[in-house]
């Protein structure tokens, strides 16, 4: 292993990148799967489903992302999972901010496209933010 400063980081980053995927798709079915049931057995409107999912999802994605992208061993703590939606609602906001960027500078842009392009980013600033705001303290030194 490269024992440099940055061959230590891209060895931290790529032992994180499975576990990110995983968490990722664990929250994003978490969050389909709630927005689902709760539209179909109650009469709230979409956008409360939706608010309500959004929350599942980021317990789910908190919980998934210690186990398995940072392997915190330590009971979760609620301060924790504080930091986690600060970082979580940080990322969403800054995700919206760049597609409604996209959409309004470049109309015609393909909307898909500048889901995809604003999402990547969103995962970067997600990532740093976990790593280095809220699993930070967990992190096995190398």
């Amino acid at each position: 292993m490269n024992t440099s400063p940055l061959g230590k980081q891209l060895h931290v980053l790529l032992s994180h990148a499975p576990g990110f995927v995983v968490s990722g798709a664990i929250a994003l079915s978490t969050d389909i799967a709630a927005f689902m049931v709760l539209t179909a057995i109650t009469d709230r409107s979409v956008f409360v489903c939706r608010a309500l999912a959004i929350l599942l999802a980021t317990l789910s994605g908190w919980l998934s992302h210690r186990r398995f992208t940072f392997k915190v061993k330590c009971v979760p703590r609620i301060s924790e999972y504080f930091r986690y939606l600060s970082v979580a609602w940080v990322s969403i906001i800054c995700n919206y901010a760049l597609f409604s960027l996209v959409m309004v500078v470049r109309p015609l842009s393909n909307p898909t496209l500048a889901i995809v392009m604003s999402s990547l980013v969103a995962m970067l600033l997600a990532y740093i933010g976990m790593r280095f705001k809220v699993f930070h303290l967990h992190e096995e030194k190398i």
